[in-house]
């Protein structure tokens, strides 16, 4: 879907889009990708939040969405897919009172070692990734919060 705007703002999936002068296009796809044509000033964009479905094989379709969330039931091996050069991702792991320990396949992500959860349930480790060609590599992560 596409929009062209004319000395207005723009309102393009969850974001908001302003220009200074003439015609702008912002165009989303499908699958959430953001493409603009013109004079656009991205001022704020909000990504889907992808809940990831627990298990010993976890799958991170990168494009799905920004955020992810995972509750984790047992130790798993997270592989990402479809990862493109440009992305930002963000995974929300959240602790429960059983400790498990996150391991990343090397397909699809560079991670700086594995992720054990702990035993405080309800603590939340916050992962932030980036792609600079079709892999993310971790670029931070917090303690339990």
């Amino acid at each position: 879907m596409g929009y062209t705007r004319f000395r207005s703002a723009v309102v393009a999936k969850d974001g908001f889009y302003t220009g200074e002068k003439g015609s702008e296009t912002v165009v989303v796809s499908s699958a959430g990708a953001v493409t603009a044509a013109g004079n656009v000033d991205a001022k704020t964009f909000t990504g889907d939040v992808v809940a990831l479905t627990p298990g010993t094989a976890i799958t991170m379709n990168a494009a799905l969405g920004e955020i992810f969330t995972l509750t984790p039931s047992t130790n798993a091996t997270i592989t990402v897919t479809n990862a493109a050069a440009g992305m930002k991702k963000v995974l929300a792991v959240t602790a429960v009172a059983t400790s498990y320990v996150l391991t990343f396949s090397t397909v699809g992500a560079l991670v700086n070692g594995t992720l054990a959860t702990g035993t405080s349930a309800g603590k939340v480790f916050m992962m932030t990734f980036a792609a600079p060609s079709t892999t993310l590599i971790e670029t931070s992560r917090t303690t339990a919060l």
